[in-house]
């Protein structure tokens, strides 16, 4: 993988992850999610967070 393709790659994570946050935001404001629900929605968030942070890791070596 290129620096460049590595690089756009990040930024699309750190994208998916912004959308997922605001969409956790607007469904816990609208009272849509249950204790399950918000359980599995933060461990994938956490999953997706430890994946950026593995992938610039790899960009900055």
């Amino acid at each position: 993988m290129t620096t460049a393709q590595a690089d756009a790659a990040l930024d699309e994570a750190q994208l998916l992850i912004i959308a997922s946050l605001q969409e956790l935001i607007e469904r816990l404001d609208a009272g849509l999610l249950d204790e399950d629900a918000r359980a599995e929605l933060a461990t994938d968030l956490f999953t997706g967070a430890a994946a950026v942070a593995r992938l610039a890791q790899a960009v900055a070596a």
